[in-house]
């Protein structure tokens, strides 16, 4: 059987968003080969063959059959056209590419996707696009007050902002417009303000529901993002809900998606928008099986879910607190896997051993009884945590003998190897890694219409801090409209962690030193 692999495709060195990192992670546990790939740098040599950086590994030529391969893609490569290239280079060779380009691209605008639920008929906020002042006012007359004004682009609720009165939205616009410039091109959405109770988050893996929770926003704040700090609660759909969740997660193109949407005080269903990698720090405190959810849709897009692997008849194991050792894979009848042992002493349901140089001490788990020349001979079995290559195995049984004069410390027994679909190549040894390589952790924060702070409000928010005071620095509005629009300040005007983050770089402490000469800065 062919085997299968996972790509991951990501523009920031293989770094991956927290979610993609937890699929990663849980696709790694189950023995599947997966690489987090630098899209920015890499390149299709062949059909099956190309050559890129891989987090943790390095540049390297990676050869796989396109036809058992699934590459899962970032959010971020959309605005990259030489990652945009390499991945649709992967789906014309075969590879099964998800979420695809034009979903992503329909659920990261927040424009597109009105245009969607327009031509779709799913409910929605009235959504209009402004690209110039000169349209506010019209704009503006179309609308009762409050409302919601956001970019195109973004995500964790940051560049979102509810305007009580026409008179803030002028100024915040402006604000805006000159933080981003880009946004004059992209333009800035204004929609109805929805009064509601919390929104509902809802993830849509292929054509299931996995679970929905609600969100609350905390006191003082009208967003429900639970990274904006808001609590999260179990939530079960209505069947009307359920209906309009499946028909914008079908119109958005996205397999693995979260769909948001409230109820309004008029009763009716109104979807808020699709995100094609939707968090999950608050879905797992509901929702337990959404990673393995995902994980499992994966497998299911690169060949069937059950894996064959393909491994040497001598490969290296991984026991729990006794190392690394040699083991080979046993052909024969044996039932149990067998460890290299000496000393061994049964006392009391404990057995007493070393092993690789340490001397163990652990439970029996069961006794093995053999009938050698005529006599019975009782082994003790133990039961180990064991790592093979990327895969981990809790609670493997082996029966401690010595194995004297043995090729290798450990044999794998055929159960075990034909319970976990390996195959043996007699003609090849050690062919499998006995690391993991994790990626690194991409920040969740989309930066993709985020410049640097000003000096202004880089100063201001070193002046919001206990650490320093800038008495002839005032804090101004369109500075602490600037630290609100990245979400460095929350609405009180305290640094957000995000903010913390933001002033204590490398880079900003660097920016502040340069200023001093013309800032006054307190202890």
């Amino acid at each position: 059987m062919k085997e299968k692999i996972v790509l991951f495709a990501s523009p920031r060195e293989g770094k991956l968003v927290k979610s993609h990192l937890r699929v990663y992670t849980e696709l790694q546990k189950r023995g599947v080969p997966v690489y987090s790939i630098d899209c920015r740098t890499a390149k299709v040599l062949d059909e099956g063959k190309i050559e890129g950086d891989i987090a943790k590994i390095g540049r390297r030529v990676l050869e796989f059959d396109p036809s058992v391969t699934a590459c899962v893609v970032s959010n971020g490569i959309v605005g990259n056209k030489a990652c945009r290239e390499f991945v649709e280079d992967l789906e014309e060779m075969g590879v099964y590419v998800l979420n695809s380009l034009d979903g992503i691209d329909i659920a990261r605008n927040k424009a597109t996707w009105d245009r969607v639920c327009r031509k779709n008929g799913i409910p929605s906020p009235k959504t209009v696009l402004v690209n110039t002042p000169k349209e506010l006012d019209e704009v503006l007359a179309e609308f009762k007050f409050p409302v919601v004004c956001k970019t195109c682009t973004g995500s964790l609720g940051v560049g979102v902002f509810k305007l009580d009165k026409p008179a803030m939205v002028r100024p915040v616009f402006q604000a805006m417009w000159k933080v981003a410039p880009n946004l004059k091109e992209d333009g800035i959405l204004i929609q109805d303000f929805l009064q509601n109770h919390g929104d509902v988050r809802t993830i849509v893996v292929g054509d299931e529901i996995v679970g929905s929770m609600k969100r609350i926003a905390k006191e003082g704040d009208f967003r429900n993002n639970f990274s904006q700090g808001g609590s999260v609660e179990n939530y079960n759909l209505t069947t009307e809900e359920e209906e309009t969740v499946k028909k914008a997660a079908k119109a958005s193109g996205c397999e693995i998606c979260g769909v948001d949407h409230i109820v309004g005080e008029d009763g009716n269903v109104y979807v808020i928008e699709v995100n094609s990698c939707p968090g999950t720090d608050g879905f797992l405190t509901v929702h337990k099986d959404v990673i393995e959810k995902m994980a499992d849709y994966v497998l299911s897009k690169c060949g069937d879910s059950t894996r064959t692997t393909v491994i040497g008849s001598q490969e290296t194991i991984d026991l729990e607190e006794i190392g690394k050792v040699t083991a080979l894979m046993d052909l024969g009848d044996g039932s149990n896997s067998k460890l290299d042992a000496r000393e061994i002493t049964v006392d009391d349901g404990t057995v007493s051993f070393k092993t690789n140089g340490k001397q163990i001490k652990m439970p029996v788990h069961d006794i093995a009884t053999y009938t050698v020349n005529g006599t019975y001979v009782k082994v003790p079995v133990v039961k180990l945590d064991m790592k093979l290559g990327k895969a981990v195995f809790p609670g493997v049984k082996f029966e401690l003998v010595n194995r004297e004069g043995k090729s290798s410390q450990a044999l794998l027994s055929r159960d075990f190897l034909a319970g976990h679909k390996y195959l043996i190549d007699p003609n090849r040894k050690n062919t499998i890694m006995t690391e993991s390589v994790i990626p690194d952790l991409e920040d969740d924060r989309e930066a993709t219409y985020m410049s640097e702070l000003s000096d202004e409000a880089l100063v201001c928010l070193f002046a919001l801090t206990r650490k320093g005071r800038a008495a002839d620095k005032p804090l101004t509005d369109e500075a602490l409209q600037e630290l609100e629009f990245h979400g460095f300040i929350d609405e009180n005007d305290r640094p957000t962690d995000a903010g913390w983050e933001y002033l204590t770089s490398a880079k900003s402490v660097e920016r502040l030193d340069a200023l001093r000469d013309g800032t006054e800065f307190g202890a």
